[in-house]
């Protein structure tokens, strides 16, 4: 089993096995990614997702009889200047004081079996702080020991780390403690760009050597099981990785361009709570008038709005609000973002061995009583899906349209009887995702926010259908009809929603023209008055 283990990295391989907490393929692809990058075999295992690095801490304290310790628990930033360790010591032999107490110190340290290292550090620490007499060496994770010397980086200059897998690390782990909902790694000609969605705007957050890219993606590929050698079409994957304490579930997009493969990466926390319609910002007619909806024994509800517009959180606050334990609800979803508990969720991985149709078929087998399918993207999901709700289902579904108006004409576009979808509309709600304004600092920007902004809610606008909607549908879906007939019965568009936030200093109306475009002349004659916070 040797393929160039140290004797330390042997004996823990042979643990782990021994606790089958990895399997003997594992450990296969284990060495093999070991002797194909030759990073330690205890990165790779965590790396992989085959272990937990606190486990994997605990265990290795149990194999050398020396304590371990969770940094996490530990403000290093702030005393670290009082610790008789220079920076570059640290960062070559991955040590972190964490602790000091009279005589004696406390140290973190990814390897405190390493005798040379350990007397170097010794050495050093005797020499030059001889009040110092007691030195504790404690097992560390490697990169909770970067993260809390990184954190000491913008006040003591400390360079980042040559290592790619570090700077990875680094990377994933900045955008975690950010909040960040995706990653963006962009090759170009000189370097690659590093960008953070946060708030749904794309910020630069580092760039790369493009030497350090190559490893990079490989080990992105390994994590999300791709094919390393396919560099030509474009992959997608995941893997699940534990950081801060959060269970992150993080989906690898890669994508063929002119210098080299683009890859994105969904950060999903999977302890993430689903929230309520309110919570969520829905105005209080339009989630009274959802949950009517969704409490109808059949009937079709269309959640529309472009990508990134936070539809898949509303489905999933619709479906908290139900009662699985009286109606079998099932879903269809690409990915699954969310557990539900006491929902049956298949998730729709291969398009060619599963499609959104096949799945509808299948799920009518079952005995539902209300389905979710992700999106309807093509005529014969959306055939599938009038089809359960004519014979008697709830379901949920989305689409990409401007907004509510565009709904039928869509549905019909995509080969639905105007006759059967008139009776089987439920409802229609749009919405967007608008930045809300910083509620210390109100847009001129602090310690607290982004450029002013904190955050984000929705705006939403809504149409329920009835007799007369439904001749309208009948009658081909006409907009101009649709959108008078919402004129007379006064349901509110989405700009009137996102004026009511400027109003309350919510959001601002620049942010509310990004996300919508120009106000229609009506909005504009009618709001003359309201100014930009």
């Amino acid at each position: 089993m040797n393929k160039n283990l140290t004797y330390n990295e042997e004996s823990l391989t042979q643990l782990l096995v021994q606790r089958q907490i990895i399997t003997p393929d594992q450990l296969d692809v284990a060495l093999n990614e070991r002797l194909a990058t030759q990073h330690p075999i205890e990165h790779i295992f965590v790396d992989l997702g085959y272990i937990c690095p606190m486990i994997l801490q605990k265990l290795k304290s149990e194999n050398s009889g020396l304590p371990c310790v969770d940094l996490r628990l530990y403000k290093i930033a702030e005393i670290f200047p009082m610790f008789p360790l220079p920076l570059h010591l640290c960062l070559e032999h991955n040590v972190c004081p964490f602790q000091q107490d009279n005589e004696t110190l406390y140290l973190a340290m990814n390897d405190p079996e390493n005798i040379k290292a350990v007397d170097l550090i010794r050495h050093h620490i005797y020499q030059a702080h001889p009040h110092i007499t007691i030195l504790h060496f404690f097992h560390g994770d490697y990169r909770q020991i970067m993260m809390q010397l990184q954190t000491i980086s913008p006040e003591h200059g400390l360079s980042v780390s040559d290592s790619p897998l570090v700077l990875l690390e680094h990377v994933i782990e900045d955008a975690v403690r950010k909040s960040v909902s995706d990653i963006h790694f962009q090759p170009d000609q000189r370097d690659i760009t590093v960008r953070f969605r946060i708030d749904g705007m794309l910020k630069t957050a580092c760039v790369l050597h493009p030497s350090k890219w190559s490893q990079i993606l490989n080990r992105l590929k390994v994590c999300a099981n791709l094919d390393i050698a396919e560099t030509r079409r474009p992959q997608s994957g995941h893997f699940l990785k534990t950081i801060y304490a959060h269970d992150i579930d993080i989906r690898v997009s890669t994508h063929p361009t002119l210098y080299g493969e683009n890859a994105v990466l969904r950060l999903l926390d999977k302890a993430k709570r689903i929230l309520s319609l309110d919570e969520l910002g829905f105005p209080t007619i339009l989630a009274a008038d959802v949950r009517r909806m969704a409490k109808a024994p059949q009937g079709l509800i269309i959640l529309t709005g472009p990508t990134g517009a936070g539809k898949t959180t509303t489905l999933y606050a619709l479906l908290s609000a139900m009662n699985p334990e009286s109606r079998n609800i099932m879903t269809l979803e690409a990915p699954i973002e969310s557990v539900l508990p006491g929902i049956r969720q298949t998730e729709i991985r291969d398009h060619r061995q599963l499609t959104y149709a096949d799945g509808v078929r299948s799920l009518l087998r079952q005995d539902p009583d209300v389905i979710l399918i992700g999106e309807m993207r093509d005529e014969e999901t959306a055939r599938m899906a009038l089809r359960a709700v004519l014979t008697g289902h709830l379901v949920l579904s989305t689409l990409h349209t401007q907004d509510v108006l565009g709904v039928p004409g869509r549905l019909l576009d995509l080969g639905l009887s105007p006759v059967l979808l008139a009776g089987a509309l439920q409802g229609v709600i749009a919405q967007r995702l608008v930045r809300c304004l910083c509620q210390i600092c109100y847009g001129e920007g602090c310690t607290h926010c982004t450029e002013g902004f904190k955050g984000r809610t929705v705006i939403a606008e809504h149409l329920v259908f009835d007799d007369d909607f439904n001749a309208i549908i009948t009658n081909g879906g006409d907009r101009s009809a649709l959108s008078a007939l919402r004129k007379k019965r006064m349901f509110p568009t989405l700009w009137d929603h996102g004026l009511e936030l400027v109003e309350k200093r919510i959001t601002t109306r620049e942010e509310l023209t990004r996300v919508l475009g120009m106000p229609p002349p009506t909005i504009e004659s009618n709001h003359t008055s309201l100014s930009i916070p």
